[in-house]
């Protein structure tokens, strides 16, 4: 072949490669609309905004999302019927990392007030006690719908975001940059990240999205992901020692990309839903894959029903390990590193398989309530975040969202 002909292939070649690679920050999916599902693209609202004068936060004629959880929502365990495991909330939690985040804004408070004497934040009856909280972050205000613009910190799709990242400086930090690797560090129980230095995550390990260290259902799978993007790469250069870093690591990216999309797929969604998504009709480009806001920030959160009081911790003969079982409020928005190391990732992966979840439906139990640290001595009540969360995006009422979705409005509570 000529010399002209083969630079011709070569170049070819590359810019095959080169297309090949998706974005890290989910730009150019759709060539019509290259910004759509990209990282700082505002989310959707597919339901009417309720916000109060000048985007004030809704909900001053409703009950205090404290008092709403204290009486409506406690309860201690109780296991789904249908025998999901501890994996499915877990499963859930890693998708929330992977597909939405609205930044929060601790200059714009925003903070839940404690009934007084409540049994957990007042027990002295002091009157003055609040869980901080602060609106979420806004772009822009749309003035026809009198709605702030509420932007998308991650991608909308689904593409190991918070290991890879949303941008290439993110992507810098962890890799490894020879044979396709990410940065590692091989322990007597396995393959770990290296660790961050430095910081108020000092300790924790290094990832592209440092929340996934914030509990054992999103630190351990994510750990798992790790790995298999390492040991792919270690693979894919036995069976192609010619290829580039650059090769090596994209193509492994892009091999952990697919088991989380068909993990999500395939066992996810049918397992939560109780049936598989509709069949694939072909690719759209008129269809914006944004996440709606009130998906993000309302039942996406649904998970929160589905933690168990204890992740278990099980060795190989399906005992409990010696250390003992984790209740939720020792493995939540703590350094785990040490421990996961300690004992390796297998007795909490263990222990997800064999405990069910807890039942899905309106109730919580009193860690994710009442226990979970906000800093040393003091805890929050994820769920009052949760109601709080929603009165400040200006998400509607429920029978606003049923209509918004078609579905017959309810009568009572009963109904």
């Amino acid at each position: 072949m000529p010399v002209i002909g083969r630079l011709a292939l070569l170049l070819l070649f590359k810019q095959a490669v080169a297309f090949d690679t998706q974005s890290y920050d989910g730009s150019g999916n759709n060539l019509q609309n290259p910004k759509w599902g990209s990282t700082g693209d505002p989310f959707l609202r597919l339901t009417p905004a309720q916000y109060g004068p000048n985007q004030a936060p809704n909900g001053q004629n409703r009950p205090n999302a404290r008092l709403v959880t204290n009486i409506l929502l406690g309860q201690p365990d109780v296991q789904d019927v249908k025998g999901a495991s501890d994996f499915l909330p877990a499963w859930g939690v890693v998708m929330h990392l992977d597909i939405t985040f609205a930044p929060k804004n601790d200059s714009d408070p925003f903070p839940i007030p404690v009934p007084k004497y409540d049994p957990d934040f007042d027990p002295y009856g002091t009157g003055n006690q609040t869980i901080p909280m602060g609106r979420a972050s806004y772009s822009g205000v749309d003035t026809i719908r009198n709605s702030r613009i509420i932007t998308n910190a991650l991608t909308c799709y689904i593409d190991g975001s918070a290991l890879y990242g949303n941008s290439i400086d993110d992507m810098n930090s962890i890799r490894a940059y020879t044979a396709g690797l990410l940065k590692s560090v091989q322990y007597p129980t396995g393959e770990f990240p290296g660790r961050i230095v430095g910081g108020r995550m000092d300790g924790y390990f290094e990832y592209s999205v440092a929340n996934v260290n914030i509990s054992p259902q999103t630190l351990i799978p994510y750990v798992l992901l790790f790995r298999e993007h390492n040991r792919r790469a270690r693979l894919l250069l036995s069976r192609h020692p010619t290829w580039s870093d650059e090769q090596l690591f994209q193509r492994a990216r892009r091999w952990v990309i697919s088991i989380i999309q068909r993990t999500t797929i395939d066992f996810y969604v049918p397992t939560l839903t109780g049936g598989p998504l509709p069949p694939y009709k072909g690719y759209n480009p008129d269809v914006n894959p944004q996440i709606d806001l009130f998906f993000s920030q309302a039942a996406f959160i649904y998970g929160h029903s589905g933690l168990n009081e204890y992740v278990l911790r099980i060795d190989d003969s399906g005992n409990v390990i010696p250390a003992g079982n984790m209740l939720l409020r020792e493995g939540a928005f703590k350094n785990l590193c040490d421990e996961v190391i300690a004992y390796g990732i297998e007795p909490i992966l263990r222990g997800f398989v064999l405990q069910p979840e807890n039942e899905i439906d309106t109730k919580i139990v009193d860690d994710v309530r009442n226990n979970l640290p906000l800093n040393p001595g003091t805890y929050f009540d994820l769920v009052s975040i949760g109601i709080q969360r929603g009165r400040d995006l200006g998400l509607p009422d429920y029978n606003t969202i049923r209509k918004s979705f078609n579905i017959t409005p309810i009568e009572n509570g009963a109904t």
